[in-house]
């Protein structure tokens, strides 16, 4: 019984750090990753000092992130909280992000 219940909690600690996402982790592969991943392989992606912060623009031709909603405006405010996201990066993605939230989501 013990060793069951070690188990679970060892399987629960592990789900709770998300997903393992590779570095170096290019645009190309956040625009695969986003649709299942969502905001946490944006932060990923962002934690890189050369990251190009225009994958926050959905209306870009290129890759970019599968959907700009306030779930993933509050993950990215919680990466440059802890520091997974330097300021000059997050300031970019959020100028491009909060313009296409839905109306009434940029508010909250």
């Amino acid at each position: 019984m013990r060793t069951g219940l070690a188990f679970l909690v060892l399987l629960g600690a592990g789900c709770a750090t998300g997903p393992r996402l590779p570095l170096p982790y290019s645009a190309a592969q956040l625009a695969i990753d986003s649709p299942r991943y969502g905001a946490a392989a944006l932060v990923h992606y962002l934690g890189q000092p050369e990251a190009d912060p225009a994958v926050c623009d959905v209306t870009r031709a290129g890759e970019h992130i599968a959907v700009a909603d306030a779930q993933t405006f509050t993950a990215l405010l919680a990466g440059l909280d802890r520091g997974a996201i330097v300021p000059r990066l997050w300031r970019a993605c959020a100028a491009l992000l909060l313009p296409r939230l839905p109306p009434g989501e940029a508010e909250r």
